[in-house]
C-alpha cells in the first residue's frame, strides 16, 4: 500500500459531521414514527452547523490523544495488514464518528487495527412537527463530548 489518499482536513471534518448528523436525524425521525429505509446518507436533510462543530470538538478529542489527525491518518492508511477496502479520508471521518458515538462500526472493520484512542460523544436531534402554516418541520440539535 505505497500510495495513499493525500491527507484533507476539510474532507474528514465533513465526512464526521455528516456521519453525526444522519445518525441523529435517523433517530428523529424513527422517534417519529417514520420507516426509513435504503442509503440514509443520501436521504437526510443538509448537515447543520451544529454537527460541523461536533466534528471540530471530535477532532480535538482525536488529536489530544492521539496526536495531529493527519499522523493518524497516514498510520491508518498505511498499516500493516488486510484493508478490506481502499482507505478513504471520507471514511476514516465517517469511521471514527460512528465509533466515538459507540454505534458498533468502526474503522477496524476494513482494516488493521492501530490503536486509535476515541472519544466518547453523543450527538442528538429532536424533531419538532410544522405548524398548519410552515412547510416543514425543525430539529432542534446538540451534542455533549466526552
Amino acid at each position: 500500500m505505497a500510495n495513499i489518499e493525500e491527507w484533507d482536513r476539510d474532507e474528514f471534518m465533513d465526512a464526521a459531521a455528516r456521519a453525526l448528523w444522519v445518525q441523529a436525524w435517523a433517530d428523529a425521525a424513527e422517534e417519529q414514527g417514520e420507516t426509513l429505509s435504503g442509503e440514509l446518507m443520501d436521504q437526510a436533510p443538509e448537515t447543520p452547523p451544529q454537527a460541523h462543530e461536533a466534528a471540530k470538538e471530535l477532532a480535538v478529542a482525536l488529536e489530544q490523544s492521539n496526536g495531529p489527525l493527519s499522523h493518524l491518518w497516514e498510520k491508518a492508511a498505511t498499516a500493516k495488514g488486510k484493508h478490506y477496502s481502499e482507505p478513504t479520508v471520507e471514511d476514516f471521518g465517517h469511521y471514527l464518528a460512528m465509533s466515538a458515538l459507540g454505534h458498533g462500526v468502526s474503522w477496524e472493520d476494513d482494516h488493521p487495527d492501530v490503536g486509535i484512542k476515541l472519544p466518547s460523544m453523543e450527538f442528538h436531534a429532536d424533531y419538532e412537527a410544522a405548524d398548519d402554516d410552515e412547510d416543514e418541520g425543525e430539529y432542534e440539535v446538540g451534542y455533549w463530548a466526552v
